[in-house]
């Protein structure tokens, strides 16, 4: 999601504040589907929408109930203004205020009850559907709705815990393209002038995912990817580049198919119906929207130097667009699994150096901004602006939480524990205790203290060691000290390597530190020449450590 260039790896650009995140959920009201009529036109910046809300009441005797929708703002002349509200073509009371769209129902709902709610309003968007012109100055407008943005152009319940299926039905000069979530149903020329374009996203989606874009595109269709689910289950991989970016955009999008591959041999199925890999005007460097992945202008160019970013917001098709974060504050989820799954691709494309080299980068940035937040664990529920959860916890720390549960846990538990994770919790939402226990189930361990100590508490082992060499009776002791400045003990499995005089590989043993001072003695037959801690990249740590 939101690659955020923090050096490589990341890539987010400026933009409005969101609201303060409560977390919070609409427990009587679930959305079952939404129908997005939309009406674009080139006279004016203002949109019409006629949507249709399918609403499962999940209580008896709910009179109201709320949807998420931006208002008029007269200073600014942007917000959507709602002319009617019908409930299954019958007119109903509605209140609309600020952010909020509050529709009384013709009578209280009976739980489980299904009723449709039509919204007609019309406004210019103050945010989330991006209207402007594109860097060749043509005009194009894109959906941009992460973390809460979707309500400024959408009705709808606006928080990641709710997901639906959707239709788009959008009517736009005949002259766009339209891209949306999920397969092309149709597309009708009403008149000369315009077209009606129908997308239809048949598995639930978060509204932040929920997204259409317009403009002039170049569009390649690439071979279906074929892969084993049932007996064929082709994906479309798609690129849509504007048309004078054609060359380069078509070559830098071009591995987007190896990418899915890669990814669905170690997951599971890709979970939609096809990949559209989108040049936008979306302010980050890549946003994951749910079958049509929106990249920044500046990420075409030719060179396929946006291949790593590739790599993220494909991953985020299976971990954060099909599953996702019942709640923000758990974003690891999303942000560290792809980058834990962009670090894949980079060993599998480039070799194990350039996977090393990047966990050390990624190690670096850690330690850099833990200096800087000491008190910051990777759930860190005392952030309000959501923003804020776009952090080096959220992407680094957390790609590295899976690499350290990766190693402890081994290649074969890991990655059985990683596919049930997602078969289990796939269209629906989790927290990481649900992630822990998937683990804990597929590898038969309790991994309550190592989930405690690197997502719940803050910080990280800072250690200072050395060692010596007893020749007499051929004991090597190896001291290994915590001295991080709280009062966060850490317990874990560190790899030493052991280099004698004409080594070029070490030998490799694994001590478990579990207290502040821990101090090992082995029995080793030959002089070491040197001693390195974790040599094959493996802890996240700061570490000093020499011969005594």
């Amino acid at each position: 999601m939101k690659k955020i260039h923090i050096l490589l790896l990341f890539d987010l650009f400026l933009f409005s504040i969101a609201k303060p995140d409560d977390n919070s959920h609409k427990p009587d009201v679930d959305v079952v589907h939404y129908t997005f009529n939309i009406f674009l036109s080139d006279s004016t910046n203002s949109i019409t929408g006629n949507d249709v809300i399918r609403i499962k009441f999940l209580s008896d005797g709910i009179r109201e109930f709320n949807l998420d929708l931006d208002s008029y703002d007269s200073t600014t002349n942007t917000g959507m203004s709602v002319k009617s509200v019908d409930e299954d073509g019958e007119p109903v009371r509605f209140i609309q205020s600020k952010e909020t769209l509050k529709i009384i129902p013709v009578n209280p709902a009976v739980i489980n009850e299904v009723k449709n709610f039509s919204v007609r309003y019309s406004g210019i968007p103050k945010d989330g559907l991006i209207i402007s012109k594109n860097k060749f100055g043509d005009r194009t407008f894109f959906g941009d709705n992460w973390p809460n943005r979707a309500h400024y152009w959408l009705p709808v319940i606006d928080c990641p815990s709710d997901k639906a299926t959707c239709d788009f039905y959008v009517t736009a000069p005949s002259y766009y393209q339209v891209i949306a979530n999920g397969s092309l149903a149709e597309k009708i020329n009403l008149d000369s002038n315009f077209t009606l374009t129908h997308w239809k996203e048949s598995e639930p989606i978060p509204a932040y995912l929920m997204v259409i874009g317009a403009a002039r595109f170049a569009v390649q269709y690439l071979t279906p990817f074929i892969q084993k689910e049932k007996e064929i289950d082709c994906i479309p991989v798609e690129t849509w580049v504007y048309p004078q970016d054609a060359e380069k955009g078509f070559y830098d999008f071009s591995p987007a198919e190896e990418i899915i591959k890669l990814f669905t041999r170690l997951i599971g199925p890709f979970p939609y119906e096809k990949l559209a890999n989108v040049e936008s005007k979306t302010i980050y460097g890549g946003m994951e929207n749910a079958s049509n992945i929106f990249y920044s202008e500046k990420e075409v160019t030719g060179t396929q130097s946006n291949l790593v970013t590739i790599a993220h917001e494909t991953a985020h098709q299976w971990f954060g667009d099909a599953v996702t974060e019942e709640k923000w504050y758990h974003i690891w989820l999303s942000e560290g699994f792809a980058t834990f799954f962009q670090n894949i691709f980079i060993g599998h494309e480039f070799g194990r150096d350039s996977l090393i080299n990047s966990m050390k980068l990624e190690r670096d940035q850690v330690v850099e901004y833990d200096e800087a937040n000491p008190y910051s664990p990777v759930v860190d529920t005392t952030i309000t602006d959501l923003v804020k959860l776009l952090n080096v916890n959220s992407y680094q720390k957390g790609s590295w939480v899976l690499r350290m549960l990766l190693h402890q846990l081994g290649e074969k538990d890991f990655w059985k524990g990683i596919r049930l994770y997602y078969k289990t919790y796939r269209n629906k939402n989790a927290l990481t205790e649900d992630f822990e226990k998937i683990m804990e189930e597929a590898s038969g361990r309790n991994l309550k203290q190592f989930f405690t100590e690197w997502i719940y508490r803050p910080g990280f082992p800072i250690l200072k060691g050395d060692w010596k060499y007893n020749s007499r009776n051929k004991v090597l002791s190896i001291r290994i000290t915590q001295v991080q400045s709280f009062d966060n003990t850490f317990r874990f499995p560190i790899d030493v390597g052991i280099y004698t005089a004409g080594m070029v590989d070490s030998y490799v043993k694994t001590l478990d530190v579990n207290k502040k001072e821990n101090i090992f003695k082995i029995h080793f037959e030959t002089k070491p020449e040197k001693i390195v801690l974790d040599p094959g990249t493996w802890l996240l740590m700061k570490s000093e450590f020499g011969k005594n």
